[in-house]
Order: C-alpha cells, then sequence, then structure tokens
C-alpha cells in the first residue's frame, strides 16, 4: 500500500510540473503567433485533466488574423495524454463564422470537428483534421472531409485530402454535385502548391489531373493543371450548366473536345483572374480573400 501511495505522489507532483511547462509553451507560442497577427482570445479558458490527461477548454474563440479577419466558433477542446503530451487531440463545436475585415461574413454549420496535432521538436508538427456535415447555406454542403499535413522534404509540406458528397451552387444558380474527390501534393516555399494528383468522380464518371497552382498578387488562382477525363460528353454535361459562356461558345467547347474522343485530354489554365479549358476562356476568377 505503501508503494502504491508514494507512486501516486510521485505521479501527481510530474503532473502538477508538466502541465506548468504547457501551459508556459502555450503561452510562448500564443504569444509568437499573436506577434505574427494571429490572436486567440477565450471568453473562458480552464485547464484541466488530473491525474492522466492534460486539458485546454477556451470557450466561444475568436481568432484574429493579419489584415484585420477574424474567426469566430464554439467551444473548443484540447486534450493530451500526460504520458504523451506531443500528441493533441483538438475538438471544435460549430458553427464556425469567418468575418471579413469589412464587416462582411461567412457561416460554416458542421458537426464537431476533430484534429489530431503530433509536435515534434525537429520538424513541422503532423496535422490530421476531419469535418462532417459542413454546410454554408444556399451554398456548399460536404458529407465528409478528411485532411492530413505533414513535413517533406526541402521545406516542403505534404497535403493529402478527401472528400465524399460535395455540392456547390454557383452564382448563376447551376449545382456543381462530386461524390467523391481525392487530393495529394506538396507546399513549395515559393509558395507554390504542386499538384501531384487530384481525383474526382460522379457516378462513372472520372476526371483527374496534376500540376502546379498559386496565388497573384490580387490573391486569385493561377497555374495550370494536365487533366484526363475517361468520359468527355458525362464531364461536359456535368461541367455546361456552370461555365459563364454564351450558347454558341458552350457548343464550340463541346466540338472541341469531343473531337478529343471519349479518353479526352485538356490543360485547365488560371492567368491574370481568367480561367481557361484549352484556348476556350470559361470563367473569371475572383479573389479567394
Amino acid at each position: 500500500m505503501a508503494g502504491v501511495i508514494a507512486l501516486g505522489v510521485v505521479w501527481s507532483i510530474y503532473w502538477w510540473i508538466a502541465l506548468g511547462y504547457a501551459k508556459a509553451e502555450f503561452a510562448n507560442e500564443r504569444a509568437r503567433l499573436s506577434g505574427h497577427g494571429y490572436d486567440l482570445k477565450c471568453e473562458t479558458e480552464d485547464w484541466a485533466g488530473y491525474p492522466f490527461r492534460f486539458e485546454f477548454e477556451c470557450r466561444r474563440p475568436i481568432v484574429s488574423l493579419p489584415e484585420g479577419a477574424r474567426i469566430e466558433s464554439g467551444n473548443w477542446l484540447a486534450v493530451a495524454l500526460a504520458y504523451k503530451p506531443w500528441h493533441v487531440i483538438i475538438l471544435m463545436n460549430g458553427p464556425t463564422t469567418a468575418v471579413t475585415p469589412d464587416g462582411g461574413f461567412m457561416e460554416l454549420r458542421h458537426a464537431r470537428a476533430a484534429a489530431s496535432i503530433v509536435f515534434d521538436s525537429n520538424q513541422m508538427p503532423a496535422i490530421s483534421m476531419e469535418l462532417n456535415k459542413v454546410e454554408i447555406a444556399g451554398k456548399l454542403t460536404l458529407e465528409h472531409l478528411l485532411v492530413h499535413t505533414r513535413q517533406g522534404t526541402s521545406g516542403t509540406m505534404d497535403v493529402a485530402a478527401s472528400a465524399e458528397r460535395f455540392q456547390w451552387s454557383s452564382s448563376n444558380g447551376a449545382l456543381l454535385d462530386i461524390d467523391s474527390g481525392k487530393l495529394s501534393g506538396k507546399f513549395a516555399p515559393e509558395p507554390v502548391f504542386d499538384v501531384e494528383s487530384v481525383d474526382l468522380r460522379k457516378n462513372n464518371i472520372r476526371y483527374w489531373g496534376s500540376g502546379p497552382v498559386a496565388l497573384d498578387n490580387l490573391h486569385r488562382l493561377k497555374g495550370q493543371l494536365s487533366t484526363k477525363t475517361n468520359d468527355i460528353n458525362g464531364l461536359l454535361d456535368i461541367i455546361m450548366p456552370l461555365l459563364l459562356m454564351d450558347d454558341s461558345q458552350k457548343a464550340n467547347l463541346r466540338m472541341m473536345l469531343g473531337l478529343l474522343g471519349q479518353n479526352a485530354k485538356a490543360d485547365i489554365i488560371a492567368l491574370d483572374g481568367e480561367l481557361y479549358i484549352g484556348p476556350f476562356k470559361v470563367a473569371d476568377l475572383l479573389p479567394l480573400y
């Protein structure tokens, strides 16, 4: 019995010392990010979890971003096992609201989101995040989203993502409906995102490709993807309602791509705020933020 009591005392001492270290490290990282314009404020915050966990709860968090934008959310709970403090699980309640510097906002409704962060003193953390039942009213729905990031080679960051049951309503009221999608690639230091593979599927129609993309100085997409499909007519039936083209332009595009056969290849080009399929302009690109 004395041994059990002694072990309990030693463990309690360890827990309190480790909790103090965790608080100090969290405060230092919070201050560092605040110096770069990323500031976290909580309506109230608490530390708990004795004896086997470390828990940090932030109620009604507000994350301020550079240039005046901010993100508001439901409660956040961060949990780490006392014997494995470098692996943190974060649970985030919805809804999540993004507020722009000019006062505009977008509300993202979702089921409780979960993120896993594994810290390593020699490299950037490995992060996984899962979102379910995502909805932006009148604009977007998404059944399931899973994202992974980790440090790659030569200063890159590897990214992999998968999504299920994605629907998006365009500005002209047309609906893009995708059964599933997968993405893998890496962020280079430039920064450029090198899309190693993107693969979208709807019923038996498959559309895939690769290539580099980035943002221009107005925060619009730029780059070029080399893409392929196994059913050009089926793909065109999906995307035609989304394109800002008149009927004659759509007919010309369908005819040109139809000449390539069912297993067509075409470059998707984003340049100077305009989106092209081959030589055909199909849309104007707005800034992403």
